[in-house]
């Protein structure tokens, strides 16, 4: 699947692209790229997948790496980020049209200056993106 991605603090920032790849029924693996205001990241993620070929519930878990400069100018990248789909759900129509949404939690690591509070670890924000894309 290819898809266009659209989101709030997701695994590509708030508009990014991304390709998926499903070697077993139940098993996702995705890789993309994006803008966020933190720079552009790019992203690896594992999903599982329960449910039907062409409507099914997604979950899943990986990394994100910042580079570049982000439109928030008090980020300094690069860093990295864990993104959680916690519960997500994709359609899939037999035109081969896709459509998802996934909701969670995001974490950064890495940061060099505390921006939203003073724990120079990072921060935990919830996250949500949607994409639309085709299959095959």
């Amino acid at each position: 699947m290819i898809a266009v991605n659209s989101g709030i603090a997701s695994a590509v920032g708030f508009a990014g692209l991304t390709y998926a790849y499903s070697p077993l029924s139940w098993l996702e693996t995705e890789v993309g790229f994006g803008q966020g205001f933190s720079g552009t990241q790019f992203s690896a993620m594992q999903k599982l997948t329960v449910g039907g070929p062409m409507t099914h519930f997604i979950a899943g878990v990986g990394f994100a790496y910042t580079v570049g400069k982000g439109v928030d100018s008090a980020y300094r990248p690069p860093y990295w980020w864990l993104n959680i789909d916690i519960a997500g759900l994709e359609v899939r129509t037999k035109s081969h049209f896709d459509f998802f949404i996934a909701a969670g939690l995001t974490r950064e690591f890495e940061r060099p200056i505390a921006v939203m509070d003073n724990d120079p670890g990072g921060n935990t924000f919830p996250q949500l993106r949607m994409g639309i894309g085709g299959w095959f």
